[in-house]
């Protein structure tokens, strides 16, 4: 279920939206559903206020951020073993690395900007690596709450 809102002329709108395998699932919940009116629990809007009548539409793509095929599952998997590896060293040598370090000027931009769309994964990872992990706030470092 989705349910969406809009203020439109200082007024919110909503829009409930529920997603169905097949219209005969619907019927199956919900009876003939050709003419059947909405129904809302009448606590803060006014029945004149409602649209009287459901509609239906038929979803004609579907966009999804899953792999397209077993090699893309695998290679999102070994993605995710390696950013857990990742994860560990960063932890493991964060005494090395400086307290905090001023986020160059240039970083920065990049990072205020536009987000760059990119399909490759690990275009995303080393975007991390170079933009993100180098200027942490501190906290994670061992000797950040040393007075």
């Amino acid at each position: 279920m989705y349910v969406l809102r809009r203020v439109k002329l200082g007024r919110a709108e909503f829009t409930f939206i529920s997603l169905w395998e097949r219209s005969t699932a619907i019927r199956r919940f919900a009876g003939d559903i050709t003419k059947r009116h909405t129904t809302i629990r009448k606590t803060a809007i006014s029945s004149s206020e409602l649209e009287p009548f459901v509609e239906h539409y038929d979803v004609l793509t579907e966009l999804s951020l899953d792999p397209a095929d077993n090699a893309g599952w695998e290679e999102l998997r070994l993605l995710g073993h390696r950013m857990v590896d990742e994860m560990l060293e960063y932890l493991r040598t964060a005494r090395e690395r400086p307290v905090w370090r001023p986020v160059p000027a240039e970083v920065r931009e990049r990072l205020t900007g536009p987000v760059r769309a990119s399909r490759r994964r690990l275009a995303s990872l080393r975007t991390i690596q170079a933009d993100v992990l180098p200027y942490p706030t501190g906290n994670i470092h061992p000797r950040f709450w040393d007075g």
